[in-house]
Formats: C-alpha cells, sequence, structure tokens
C-alpha cells in the first residue's frame, strides 16, 4: 500500500512541477519520473506469480500394498 501511495504522490509531484514550468521545474519534473518508474518496476515485481512447485506423481504399489487398500475399500 505504500509502494502505491508513493507512487501516486510522486506523479503528482511531477505534475505539479510540469505546471510550474522552467528547467528547474522540468528537471524536478524528470527527477519525479524517474523515481516513479523505478517504482513502479518494483510494484510490477510484486504482481508477479510466484512458480508453483509440481506435486509428485505417489509412488506404484506393490502387490500387497494394493491387496491391503483393495479390501480395506470394499469393507
Amino acid at each position: 500500500m505504500s509502494l502505491v501511495d508513493s507512487m501516486v504522490r510522486l506523479e503528482w509531484a511531477s505534475l505539479r512541477c510540469e505546471a510550474e514550468g522552467g528547467l528547474r521545474g522540468l528537471r524536478e519534473a524528470r527527477e519525479h519520473r524517474r523515481l516513479y518508474e523505478r517504482l513502479q518496476v518494483d510494484f510490477e515485481r510484486t504482481l508477479v506469480a510466484k512458480p508453483t512447485v509440481e506435486p509428485k506423481p505417489p509412488k506404484p504399489l506393490n502387490y500387497k500394498q494394493h491387496v491391503a487398500r483393495r479390501d480395506g475399500a470394499s469393507a
């Protein structure tokens, strides 16, 4: 939430500086936009889904395990 708040504040500051005009205002606006872009990259990194681990397939049952499971299931 604080990351988004910072992004909004930087964008607002850059718009305000651009409205002032002059070289100083434009320079400040450029700096605010540069910082905004860095935060945007960080923000987009947080949106990427983390890779999930594939579940391992169950080990095959031997004959005794199969019979025990079959007899237990039918009882």
